[in-house]
């Protein structure tokens, strides 16, 4: 009873988080507006992120947790009314147990693994205030010696924006999305992008890994300082030949954070953020979908660092 309680838990507060933020398939931000994009542009970002130290509550130990990856992305101009955007994202994840129990005889579930994203989107503008996207995603997340076919889960969106005024637009849709090892996730999503003034502004966005919403302050032409909220869920295959053959890890959290952006040229942006993660939890599963684990973990504090590019 307690890991259907658990399992709720988590179901309900993505939801919510997708309800007030955006789809990982689909990224919308309002720290600046831009000028209408080129017919042809590229980005790049690189950046990590490291959890330090948290004690499990249902179990002995500790997990910190590093991260390091990136994304390359190109959009075009289908026609008029069409632009296509293709992204290409690798995340590497670093996991450090300490004097875990989770599994029988203390084995840590493992040590490292990978998530490697593709995905495509269709940013159709229907009228001067309708746009439709529609994307795809194919991912694959595993741990080293897993089997990558395995670790291979597929996702849609669909969603309808509404330019209520030049400040403001505001949309809404469905995230549909396969799991490992569990059943097809269907959710409604929103997203909005609100510049409340000439310094303030609201927006959510996604990536491949979670969904937050942000409020930010522009001070100036180069620095922007914000706050934001979200929710962040991975998992993983896990080792053919590790302590769980095939099975799944699944991470889930809700960071709470402050942080810049330091934006010297149009094209340079470097953003940092320090937070802390709260309603962490673990689970681990065998290669029938058996439970081996479900425990959550205490806040934890948590720095990342992000530079993007754009051509």
């Amino acid at each position: 009873m307690a890991a259907t309680i658990h399992s709720m838990t988590r179901a309900t507060i993505a939801t919510c988080m997708l309800l007030g933020g955006a789809s990982p398939l689909f990224a919308q931000t309002s720290e600046t507006e831009t000028a209408a994009p080129p017919p042809v542009s590229f980005s790049f970002s690189a950046g990590g992120e490291w959890t330090l130290q948290s004690d499990f509550d249902d179990a002995d130990g500790n997990l910190s947790v590093a991260r390091i990856g990136g994304s390359l992305a190109a959009s075009f101009k289908a026609d008029d009314a069409n632009r296509v955007t293709i992204t290409l994202g690798e995340e590497l994840s670093f996991y450090d147990f300490s004097s875990s129990d989770l599994l029988a005889g203390g084995a840590d579930p493992l040590d490292s693994a990978s998530q490697t994203t593709l995905a495509a989107a269709l940013t159709s503008r229907l009228s001067p205030d309708w746009t439709l996207i529609t994307s795809g995603e194919i991912r694959v997340s595993a741990e080293p010696g897993a089997d990558l076919d395995d670790g291979l889960s597929l996702g849609g969106v669909a969603l309808g924006s509404y330019r209520v005024s030049d400040a403001l637009s505001i949309g809404a849709g469905v995230l549909v999305r396969t799991r490992l090892e569990d059943d097809v996730l269907v959710v409604p999503i929103a997203s909005i992008r609100w510049q409340i003034d000439d310094r303030w502004s609201l927006g959510s966005e996604g990536n491949a890994g979670g969904v937050r919403l942000r409020l930010a302050y522009a001070s100036s032409e180069t620095w922007t300082f914000f706050a934001d909220a979200g929710y962040e869920g991975r998992e993983f295959r896990l080792d053919d030949d590790g302590p769980v053959p095939s099975g799944v890890l699944r991470e889930t959290r809700l960071p709470v954070a402050l942080g810049a952006t330091w934006e010297p040229t149009p094209d340079l942006s470097v953003r940092t953020r320090a937070g802390m993660s709260f309603l962490q939890s673990i689970e681990i599963e065998n290669a029938s979908g058996a439970e081996l684990a479900d425990t959550d973990l205490d806040a934890a504090p948590f720095v990342s660092l992000m530079i993007s590019l754009r051509m």
